[in-house]
């Protein structure tokens, strides 16, 4: 018997998903969309629920089962004693007034007892998404964990043209299957590239960005370019409603840094954009970054100081004062030994000059494992079995980073042939991005051998 299916297919084609699902033999039960595909799905011959309609009391809830309560017992206590779900609720939720914690609360708790219902009568076997679950789709996957349904989803490994596998919301672990297209030269130039300059190897996106801000980022023409480049309407004027926000944010981090210097013995944090599925729910319980700066502070060596970073996308994509407002500026250079980073600065200098680096999952974390430096992660990111990486989750880990800092050098002379060495485990189980920026064969690979 073929593996019953929910797909949450996004934005991607009926056409993709059915082909996915003839070449990997299994059978899709229902398909769950979002609120703007929802017409395009519901007129295929599938069984099609709309997510926004699992909020509605009037939908499902009138259902009554006893064996479904105590499976909502359990969700409820799980998910509400996880501070991701609070922060998930600010993504999920306009930003009005009525939509408080407490009204938002309400919502979730049918939305839970909805799709307890849903998953207990259509009885799927897995769960299948395109990138890690991180808004409704997250509450809806803690769901089908509590029944026994396995949730797996395609993710960037650490070499950013393949995906893989990872199985799983709240012990997520990496699937290793046998992949496709592996290339040992591609891989060394990758290598190469990040050993190099800063400017040789900067994202595309970021280098883009640097040619609309090249006035600086607290200049009006430099912003308004921003925003007339903006492809969405909605989005342009909500940049334009925020740039006074923005721009007095943007002078206290300026006048925050003018007289910055950098120590000699430092470690780096550098920050996250937010909100953004790699801190939200990748980030565990570190989703609020400055909690990061306080366990670092209690843990460092007292020669050590911690520099913090901004990401240039903070300002430059879409500002969220509700994300980052003055207070966590200011909550961050009246602690000691902490100081901002300015923007303007090179961060492959800082983490060359640096005793380690911290990041939650972000991609500076193999920029600098490349380049020789351990690093300490506070979340899930797809690079923890890697040499030179701690995890915060591991306390003994978490331990040899700190006491690392005491070492003049604290990297390993063999450092360069273990990176290419794990690269190529990497290559061996990952599979390469297609033009519809997923991996089917990722997923039908793993069905495969689940079939087996």
């Amino acid at each position: 018997m073929n593996p019953k299916v929910v797909f949450f297919p996004g934005g991607l084609a009926p056409d993709v998903i059915n082909k996915i699902t003839q070449d990997a033999a299994i059978d899709i039960s229902f398909i769950m969309s979002p609120n703007q595909f929802f017409k395009i799905w519901n007129k295929t011959n599938l069984l099609v629920y709309n997510i926004e309609c699992l909020k509605k009391s009037e939908a499902f809830l009138s259902y009554n089962n006893t064996e479904i309560y105590q499976y909502y017992l359990k969700a409820r206590d799980i998910i509400f004693s996880d501070s991701r779900a609070y922060y998930l609720m600010e993504r999920v939720f306009s930003f009005k007034k009525e939509n408080s914690i407490f009204n938002n609360a309400s919502v979730i708790t049918v939305f839970i007892y909805n799709s307890l219902k849903v998953l207990f009568e259509k009885k799927p076997t897995h769960i299948i998404l395109f990138s890690t679950p991180h808004s409704l789709s997250w509450f809806f996957c803690i769901c089908a964990e509590i029944l026994g349904i396995k949730v797996i989803y395609t993710q960037t490994s650490p070499l950013p043209w393949k995906k893989w596998i990872v199985e799983g919301v709240k012990n997520p672990k990496t699937i290793k299957l046998e992949g496709e297209d592996k290339n040992s030269e591609k891989i060394s130039a990758w290598i190469n590239k990040l050993q190099s300059t800063y400017n040789s190897a900067i994202p595309e996106y970021e280098r883009r960005r640097n040619s609309t801000y090249k006035y600086g980022d607290n200049s009006f023409i430099s912003n308004f370019r921003d925003i007339i480049k903006s492809k969405n309407l909605k989005i342009a004027i909500n940049k334009l409603i925020v740039l006074p926000k923005k721009m007095k944010i943007i002078k206290f981090y300026q006048e925050a840094t003018t007289q910055f210097k950098l120590p000699q013995n430092y470690i780096i944090l550098f920050l996250h954009f937010q909100p953004e599925r790699t801190s939200l729910p990748e980030g565990r319980s570190f989703t609020q970054q400055s909690q990061i700066v306080l366990d670092l502070l209690f843990n460092i060596p007292p020669h050590i100081e911690i520099l913090v970073k901004e990401h240039p996308s903070m300002f430059r994509n879409k500002y969220n004062e509700r994300v980052r407002d003055l207070s966590f500026y200011k909550n961050i250079i009246n602690l000691k030994k902490v100081s901002l980073v300015p923007l303007s600065f090179n961060t492959f200098d800082l983490i060359d000059r640096s005793r380690g680096v911290i990041t939650i999952t972000g991609t500076v974390g193999m920029e600098a494992i490349i380049r020789g430096k351990p690093v300490l992660a506070y979340g899930d990111a797809q690079y923890l079995n890697f040499p030179l990486i701690h995890d915060q989750k591991n306390q003994e880990q978490k331990e040899s980073f700190f006491k690392s800092l005491e070492r003049e050098k604290n990297y390993d002379n063999n450092k360069e042939d273990k990176i290419l060495e794990y690269l190529k485990k990497v290559d061996s189980c990952s599979f390469p991005i297609e033009e519809t920026g997923i991996s089917s064969t990722a997923i039908i690979n793993y069905f495969k051998v689940e079939n087996n």
